[in-house]
């Protein structure tokens, strides 16, 4: 059985999709999760302040109290990796205020890629909270995890997207995971990346990114320095087909790769997306089957500005997802394999081989 957590829009239409689907394939999985910001938390969000929606706090509580009514928990993102100053995290007042807003909501568990907002939670509001560490810290070893466990007592860990498939560091931290109470969970369909011509790489710029991402409050800000670094990474992928298969995405066809080593846990993203983006790319994982064009499982960066509906926009790549099959075994049957280790495109050209044998021919 397959658990998922969705990113959520706050639109409740969105919730009776949930609830369909969990009930059409509940042999096979369950959405049993929603994560979500809002505006007037943003300065806590890995999210610029216009993309997260402007409701009420007394709005996320309706929409808490829906989703609980479903069994479906409400997890609220506190990743920002610029939480501020010293001077201003003196005063813990202004966090204190978020923390009885979710506390007023009944949200209990929060996303968080901070350790200093993780320690000053505890001080705040003692073990009311359960923790989950943010893909955003993009842990990279075990011991990391076993030492926040320790200091902390984590509730969920969503590792690193450059460690997707790492089968071996992967199974030894499930085996940590699951003999500590700690459900350990993988992004699934995140492509973030930055190439060029033959390789490609975890993005050399994602701190950057995710820091002005705390600073950028409206579109126009997003715009400036020609939309660095996210303009630079979005053209980087499309410079060659095979950059798109270097990056870390799971395919809903693939969980099983995860499952056979005990990760049960996974991450949707999306949550800025409309309700039929959502609802395509949920029914996708939860159903295991997905044989459209591999982009679509990832929300166009370009429609971030432009409104675009994301299944119409036109992807410049149409990778067909059910040509990958048996792609991942290059890291399953060899767990030691890390592409880290490696020159992407001179001391390993799988990706490029495998894209001319099954893809383009």
């Amino acid at each position: 059985m397959n658990y998922f957590k969705l990113g959520y829009n706050f639109d409740k239409k969105l919730l009776n999709v949930i609830d369909i689907l969990n009930k059409e394939h509940s042999n096979k999985g369950c959405i049993n999760e929603i994560f979500c910001s809002i505006q007037k938390h943003a300065w806590l969000a890995a999210r610029p302040d216009f993309r997260l929606p402007d409701i009420t706090v007394e709005e996320l509580r309706e929409h808490t109290k829906l989703a609980k009514e479903l069994g479906i928990t409400m997890n609220y993102t506190l990743n920002t990796i610029n939480p501020g100053t010293r001077e201003q995290l003196i005063d813990n007042s202004a966090l204190n205020e978020v923390l009885l807003d979710l506390i007023y909501c009944d949200i209990r568990r929060v996303t968080v890629a901070s350790p200093l907002i993780i320690d000053l939670i505890r001080q705040l509001t003692g073990d009311y909270f359960e923790i989950e560490i943010s893909t955003v810290m993009h842990l990279d070893n075990v011991s990391q995890i076993r030492y926040l466990h320790e200091q902390y007592t984590l509730k969920k860990v969503c590792i690193g997207i450059h460690k997707n498939r790492t089968f071996k560091w992967l199974k030894n931290a499930a085996d940590y995971a699951n003999s500590n109470g700690i459900e350990l969970e993988i992004l699934s369909n995140e492509f973030c990346a930055n190439g060029g011509d033959g390789y490609t790489t975890h993005c050399a710029y994602r701190d950057s990114c995710y820091l002005l991402h705390a600073s950028d409050i409206t579109k126009e800000d997003t715009e400036k320095l020609n939309g660095y670094p996210m303009q630079h990474c979005m053209a980087s992928r499309d410079t060659d087909a095979v950059n798109w298969l270097r990056t870390r995405f799971v395919r809903p066809q693939d969980l099983h790769y995860y499952t056979d080593i005990g990760i049960s846990k996974f991450k949707i993203s999306g949550r800025t997306g409309s309700v039929e983006y959502l609802a395509y790319i949920a029914e996708a994982y939860i159903s295991g089957k997905f044989d459209d064009n591999l982009l679509k499982l990832w929300k166009p960066l370009e429609t971030i500005t432009s409104n675009e509906k994301e299944l119409d926009f036109l992807h410049i790549v149409n990778i067909p997802a059910n040509k990958l099959d048996g792609f991942l075994t290059k890291w399953s049957d060899d767990p030691t394999f890390d592409c880290a280790s490696e020159q992407c495109g001179i001391t390993c050209t799988y990706c490029h081989k495998f894209y001319d044998k099954m893809i383009e021919k």
